[in-house]
């Protein structure tokens, strides 16, 4: 494996759904999944009710992750790279129904995209943050 065309795109989407295999047989790379709106990812997956956002975005070392539980559920917020590889997973046991804020520093991290998956109980919404300079 490597070399110039290496190329790498998880098989399912944020919503465990199989990506489509278009005709020259390699995965669609999902840029529909995040809608961003002056400034803010937000999105509703599967219509869930269950929406995200974040600010500041882009940002540079440290971003805010708002989220509103419609229900009393356990809340796990894990962040992504570009690749798809997990990089941190944050647990919040027994969220009660309200709006919650968590400060996700990511000064440790190279400049790029990463995504934001936020799951309570049956419920997920995955968001897209930019760290820059």
């Amino acid at each position: 494996m490597g070399g110039a065309n290496t190329y790498f795109c998880p098989l399912f989407d944020f919503e465990n759904d199989p990506r489509p295999l278009p005709a020259y047989n390699m995965p669609d790379m999902g840029a529909d999944e995040v809608d961003e709106a002056e400034g803010i990812a937000q999105l509703i997956i599967k219509d869930s009710g269950l929406k995200i956002q974040n600010y500041p975005n882009p940002f540079s070392t440290s971003t805010t992750i708002e989220y509103e539980l419609h229900q009393t559920a356990n809340v796990e917020i894990m962040i992504f790279n570009h690749l798809g590889q997990q990089i941190e997973k944050m647990v919040r046991t027994d969220g009660q129904k309200g709006k919650y804020q968590i400060t996700w520093n990511a000064s440790n991290l190279p400049n790029g995209i990463y995504f934001v998956r936020v799951r309570a109980g049956r419920e997920m919404a995955t968001g897209k943050v930019v760290k820059i300079q």
